[in-house]
């Protein structure tokens, strides 16, 4: 039946191709036993399971040093905020680097046992997948030989049975008949013959030496001995039950339990290995991971940092546990705990230095140190440094009265007031107050442009200004001369004899008398010339006009004039040219000619105007105009 199967599907994968290869694994997983097909239908599922396995290993393995890092991260700042106002800047430094060395060490150590870890499997799996990839082949070996087998039987039996049929032998084809329908043999049982005149007994299956398990035993067949393959399971199982009729089945390794501190050795073919206690690390050192099917490996046993206390000693199973000094409760004001590389202590009181010095930085997980009390600023005093933690404060120096100074006032000593001096004659004391007794200068003298404002005194300078701050003279008034000290004052200008006038007069200067200005014959005074003003003259022809038929007479040399009336001329006479400062004259009318007639008369102020009598209308045929002499005439 097995080679029929077989057969069958070997006809399918030929005739249907891909899409028949779910149908073909059906009918092969019913004829052949497990190692057959074991390996070959499960070989992407192992190989996939070995890929989740490393893909989870190395999520893990990132998550811890996440998570490892974050808490670097977390410790150093803590850290830092508790040590920025202690000023411990290189002790922090220090420990940093140092937990960085570490924190390379440990990420190196990881990275290192991760890569063996990664190559252990990746062997692991390669050589399963060589086994099974073996398996496989020897497995479409075997079922090709039973192909074949049962294809040499199936043609003797056929052509027999051909033979039978066409020599019409009816014993023969009964037989066929007879055995087919035979009762079955039980399990473990096979029918050794069967021929035309006798159905042959049911008779036990034959037993297999030791290391091998029977194969197809039953129906017409006593089956075949197959031996049990040692690597039919890959690494981390071993096969269990192989014997008999059996091929027995794979069992993992990890489903064999030893108690703590051992583990599993020997797991694999056909053995499930034994339990053995895990090896002894030397001193300093602690077991890790043995468990399962590992022994594990001896790792150094971890140092607490600076900042850190032991909570838990490495034993042979177990590291050293350390927690952060910072997670100890607080100590109170004026006291402080010892804590670092795995020691800690109780709080205690800090001590007193002796005077002239305080104990500076003390609180926390240090005990810190006596620092000199330090001097103040110029003008200041130090009160209340040392014995204990105070560093004291400035105070600023007592204030003196007037014309004194604190002298000796310096570090912790606030000395005493003293008079200012007395300086010598021509010089003030400048300064001299506070904590400074002075220092005599000698007064400043006033400049050439410069006036006294306030005098020289025992204590002052002398202050002088510019002469040009001075407030300005009243008008007609000027300022005598300023400078060397000297300021001056303010006086009236001086008057000046009949025809001249006084001439710059006003800011520093007194002014001259000056002869008065004599206008033209074509100008008259606009201004007089006295006091101050120096006389001004205009143009007579920028005097306002006189109006119609008037012009103005006189003007000149300083005199104005007057308007007066135009000259009357007698008849057939015209005036010509009068007005403004001119009278104009008269002219004698023009008289019209005899070809001419009148068109403007002669007035007082215009003359006649005449036209050409061809100028006036044609008269009609038959008259003449009587046009001419001034007369305009008529036809």
């Amino acid at each position: 039946r097995a080679a029929v199967l077989v057969q069958t599907a070997a006809s399918s994968v030929a005739t249907a191709g891909a899409s028949g290869l779910a149908h073909t694994q059906a009918l092969v997983r019913d004829a052949v036993p497990w190692y057959a097909h074991k390996d070959w239908l499960d070989t992407g599922s192992r190989l996939k399971d070995a890929h989740d396995e490393d893909t989870e290993r190395q999520k893990r393995f990132r998550e811890a040093v996440l998570a490892l890092r974050k808490k670097s991260k977390k410790e150093r700042d803590t850290r830092d905020a508790a040590r920025a106002d202690k000023g411990e800047e290189s002790n922090q430094k220090k420990a940093m680097l140092r937990r960085w060395k570490l924190e390379r060490e440990l990420s190196a150590a990881d990275n290192k046992k991760q890569r063996q870890e990664r190559k252990k499997v990746q062997n692991s799996v390669n050589k399963g997948y060589q086994a099974r990839i073996a398996n496989i082949t020897t497995g479409w070996a075997t079922l090709k030989g039973w192909e074949e087998e049962a294809r040499k039987k199936e043609a003797i039996r056929q052509k027999y049975f051909d033979d039978l049929t066409h020599n019409r032998i009816v014993p023969g084809y009964a037989w066929r008949i007879r055995c087919d329908k035979e009762e079955p043999c039980k399990e473990n049982f096979y029918r050794e013959f069967c021929t035309e005149q006798f159905v042959g007994p049911c008779i036990p299956c034959p037993k297999c030496p030791e290391g091998s398990f029977l194969l197809n035993c039953g129906g017409m067949s006593n089956g075949t001995c197959i031996d049990c393959p040692p690597n039919a399971c890959i690494q981390g199982e071993y096969l269990k039950g192989c014997g008999g009729t059996s091929p027995g089945q794979c069992l993992k390794c990890d489903r064999v339990e030893c108690a703590a501190g051992s583990y599993n050795d020997g797991c694999g073919a056909y053995s499930p290995g034994e339990c053995k206690p895990c090896p002894a690390c030397p001193e300093g050192h602690y077991s890790h991971m043995c468990v399962g099917a590992s022994k594990g490996t001896c790792n150094k046993c971890s140092a607490c940092l600076d900042d850190e206390y032991e909570v838990a000693p490495c034993t042979a199973t177990s590291n050293r546990k350390c927690a952060p000094c910072a997670s100890l409760p607080a100590c109170g004001d004026g006291s402080f705990r010892e804590c670092g590389l795995g020691k800690k202590s109780e709080c205690q009181a800090c001590e007193n230095c002796e005077d002239g010095h305080f104990r500076a930085a003390c609180g926390g997980f240090s005990g810190g140190g006596c620092e000199a009390c330090v001097g103040c600023a110029a003008g200041q005093v130090r009160e209340g440094c040392g014995p204990g933690q105070s560093a004291g404060q400035c105070e600023d120096c007592g204030a003196c009265e007037d014309g004194e100074f604190r002298d000796g006032c310096v570090f912790m000593d606030e000395g005493a007031c003293k008079a200012c001096e007395d300086c010598e004659s021509d010089q003030y004391l400048s300064n001299c107050g506070g904590q400074d007794k002075g220092t005599c200068l000698a007064c400043q003298a006033c400049g050439p442009n410069e006036y006294e404002k306030s005098p020289c005194t025992s204590r002052t300078d002398r202050a002088c200004a510019h002469c040009s701050d001075l407030a300005s003279c009243a008008a007609g008034e000027y300022h005598t001369p300023c400078g060397h000290g000297v300021e001056g004052e303010c006086k009236a200008c001086k008057s000046c004899a009949e025809g001249r006038y006084l001439a710059g007069c006003g800011g520093s200067q007194e002014g001259t008398c000056e002869p008065c200005k004599v206008c033209g014959g074509s100008e008259y005074e606009a201004q007089k010339c006295e006091g101050t003003q120096m006389r001004v003259c205009s143009a007579c022809s920028l005097l306002p006009a006189c109006g119609a038929g008037r012009h103005r007479e006189g003007c000149g040399k300083g005199e104005e004039g007057k308007c007066v009336d135009c000259e009357t001329c007698p008849d057939e006479h015209f005036s010509v040219g009068c007005g403004g400062l001119s009278g104009g004259s008269c002219k004698k009318c023009t008289v019209c000619g005899p070809g001419e007639y009148e068109v403007q008369g002669c007035t007082a102020t215009s003359d006649r105007i005449c036209a050409p009598c061809s100028s006036l209308h044609d008269c009609e045929e038959g008259s003449y105009s009587t046009c001419g002499g001034g007369e305009k005439g008529a036809c």
